[in-house]
Order: C-alpha cells, then structure tokens, then sequence
C-alpha cells in the first residue's frame, strides 16, 4: 500500500467482485467488452488507470 490509488483500486475490484462474481483477470474483459457496466465505476476505473 504505497498510495492510495492503490486502496481505491482494490475497493473497485472487490465492488465487482461482489457485483459480477468475475475473477480479476475476467473483470478488465468484463469492462471491455459489456455496456451495462454503472458508468460511475467505468469512471472511476479509468480514473486509476485499471482496466486496459
């Protein structure tokens, strides 16, 4: 935990987790490839540079 983005990141990932019961690698193809996804949280991933 060097910075909070960090922390941020593993809270958006658990947040999907819990929605979507993906693993991590399936989330970034998740958030790809879907348009259903709460744009709050596409917002906020992009934010943190998470998904590719």
């Amino acid at each position: 935990m060097t910075s909070g983005s960090s922390v941020g990141n593993k809270t958006i990932l658990i947040e999907y987790q819990n929605r979507y019961r993906h693993s991590a690698e399936q989330l970034t193809v998740t958030v790809n490839q879907q348009k259903f996804i709460d744009l709050a949280i596409l917002s906020q991933l992009s934010k943190h540079d998470y998904y590719l």
